[in-house]
C-alpha cells in the first residue's frame, strides 16, 4: 500500500500498489505535506501544514487516535526505528522537533539551520540529517543526546537526501 497525501483536499489517499487504484480515502487536518507509516503497518502520521498539527491515524480504521499542536511550520517528518519518536522540520522558527509518540507531547526542539527541509534518519550511526536550504547546509543530530553535533557546508537550497548503505556518504539533492 502507498499512502498519498493530497495537500489541497485535505486527506490522504490508500493505493493498491497491485492494482495502482485507490482503495479509500482518510480525512485529514488542513494542507497535509507529509505522511509516513509506522513499521507495523498501524499507525500514519502525518503532518498538517496548515493547522500547524501532527496527526497519528489508525490505519486499519482510518480514526484519529492523536493530534499534536505545533507552531511555526512543519514539514518533513521521520520516526524513529523503534517507534517511541517522530522528528518533525520546522522552517519558520529554524529547529527540528522531538516528539512521544506514546504521550503525544513534544520533548525537544533542536535548533538547527534556517529553513530546515528534509530530513533523513541513519539508524545505523543513530543520526538525523537536516538539509536547512536558507543557510545551505545539512545539520547532523545525535538521536540519542537529542543535540546538533555538526553541520555540513554544501552547495545553495540543499534538499534531498540520500545515504548509502555503509552509511559512508550522504548525497544532497540541492534546487534551483
Amino acid at each position: 500500500k502507498a499512502y498519498v497525501t493530497h495537500q489541497s483536499d485535505d486527506k490522504i489517499s490508500i493505493v493498491d500498489l497491485d492494482t495502482t487504484l485507490a482503495m479509500s480515502d482518510i480525512q485529514t487536518g488542513s494542507s497535509p505535506i507529509k505522511s509516513i507509516i509506522s513499521e507495523d503497518n498501524l499507525h500514519i502520521y502525518v503532518v498538517n501544514e496548515l493547522d500547524q498539527t501532527i496527526q497519528k491515524i489508525n490505519a486499519a480504521t482510518g480514526e484519529e487516535i492523536m493530534q499534536m499542536q505545533m507552531t511555526g511550520n512543519p514539514y518533513d517528518i521521520k520516526l524513529s526505528n523503534d517507534g517511541t519518536h517522530i522528528y518533525v522540520s520546522n522552517r519558520s522558527l529554524h529547529q527540528v522537533w522531538v516528539g512521544d509518540v506514546a504521550s503525544g507531547e513534544w520533548i525537544n526542539k533542536i535548533n538547527v539551520g534556517q529553513s530546515p527541509h528534509e530530513l533523513l534518519l541513519d539508524t545505523t550511526s543513530k543520526r538525523l540529517y537536516v538539509s536547512n536550504r536558507q543557510s545551505h547546509n545539512v545539520s547532523v543530530i545525535d538521536t540519542n543526546t537529542m543535540q546538533e553535533i555538526n553541520k555540513i557546508s554544501v552547495g545553495k537550497r540543499p534538499s534531498g537526501l540520500a545515504i548509502t548503505a555503509e552509511g559512508d556518504k550522504l548525497y544532497v539533492a540541492n534546487t534551483l
